[in-house]
């Protein structure tokens, strides 16, 4: 996938992130059992 493309496909993913309500990612990683070392499930952002 040439770079060009894999910037798009990140903008796309970065919008959808951000129609998810900050206040749900938490609980959600808690329901699904998602854990981190070093980083929380939000720091993506």
């Amino acid at each position: 996938m040439p770079v060009k493309s894999a910037k798009k496909y990140l903008v796309i993913f970065r919008q959808i992130c951000e129609l998810i309500p900050s206040h749900l990612i938490p609980k959600l990683a808690r329901k699904y059992g998602i854990k981190a070392r070093t980083f929380t499930p939000s720091s993506h952002d």
